[in-house]
């Protein structure tokens, strides 16, 4: 639970506590892993978006059984489901939760817990942005910070898609990942030729599509990277600040920018996209299109966990595994 607001290694603590009653529209259900996201270190930090009241439960995204839920819901107890906490509610990593059933979506017995999860809010997160920039084959695609859990997921449906994929990541150690998952060519974002470096990989034009997981101060150089009639997609702010955005950059170059916020708005208002997004990441992963990349801890280590994925040192997706 956090029980105080600071670093993740300080603000969590590992605590026994009742098991919680399921309210109305809610379901039991018994974690078997929590998928860890840079999310989760904001909110251990109080700089998410939303601040709950001290102490609460940390962790978004979960695979688990059904031990109970609501008639309403047609999710017999025993069904193995991923799911995501979403907007104010507490969270998932604990032995069991309760959690409004809307959130809970059936996913097959032979998908391994780690793959299920990490395979709903990096994944959803990275197949949104492709639909809303209409991602395709041709298309030469720029992901920064393409060494973490959504930078990795969007290399494998970009290559899924048909386009050519180039990697921005902030540490040369980095790049090896982003090569591994099917990038062209890794570029270090934070360097000074890299901008020059991505119009050279593009003979001059830049890159069809943007998604930005950085923000803060390495937006500007980003978006001087996008052709004219470019698309952008912003994904996150890794690196702790929200930028400004310079409009007359968008206006001048004719470039259309998405923005994709899956966890805050999909969980909540459109179950069946995100259904219909999970049955394709499904089938993409059977037939080995894509793999999420993750590293699985045990639950003592969350918080360590948490830490380090907040400062950077880790790639693709952590799993903890808690049962």
């Amino acid at each position: 639970m956090v029980t105080r607001f600071g670093e993740p290694a300080e603000a969590l603590q590992l605590l026994d506590i009742d098991e919680p009653p399921a309210g109305d529209g809610e379901a039991l259900v018994a974690v078997e892993a929590v998928g860890l996201n840079f999310m989760d270190a904001s909110i251990c930090r109080g700089a998410y978006r939303v601040r709950q009241e001290l102490p609460f439960l940390a962790g978004v995204e979960l695979v688990g059984r059904v031990e109970a839920a609501p008639p309403e819901s047609s999710l017999a107890r025993g069904t193995r489901v991923v799911g995501v906490r979403s907007g104010e509610a507490s969270g998932a990593l604990a032995e069991r939760i309760t959690i409004p059933w809307g959130y809970l979506y059936p996913i097959p017995e032979d998908v391994p817990a780690d793959v299920a999860a990490a395979i709903l809010i990096t994944y959803q997160t990275a197949l949104a942005a492709a639909r809303r920039t209409r991602l395709g084959v041709g298309d030469t695609l720029l992901v920064t910070a393409a060494a973490g859990g959504v930078g990795t997921a969007a290399i494998q449906l970009g290559v899924a898609r048909g386009a050519r994929v180039l990697a921005g990541v902030g540490h040369a150690a980095k790049a090896q990942v982003c090569r591994e998952e099917g990038a062209s060519e890794v570029l270090e974002y934070r360097a000074d030729g890299f901008v020059d470096a991505v119009l050279a990989a593009t003979e001059g034009k830049g890159v069809d599509v943007l998604f930005d997981v950085v923000g803060g101060e390495y937006l500007e150089r980003s978006l001087a990277c996008v052709a004219a009639e470019g698309r952008i997609a912003p994904l996150g702010f890794a690196s702790g600040a929200i930028p400004a955005l310079p409009l007359s950059t968008l206006l001048l170059r004719n470039l259309t920018l998405v923005g994709v916020a899956w966890g805050a708005y999909y969980p909540r208002h459109a179950r069946d996209d995100v259904l219909n997004g999970l049955a394709e990441l499904l089938e993409l992963h059977a037939q080995g299109s894509i793999r999420p990349r993750t590293e699985v801890r045990n639950f003592e280590s969350a918080a360590e966990a948490i830490q380090d994925l907040g400062d950077g040192r880790t790639t693709g997706k952590i799993a903890i595994r808690v049962a």
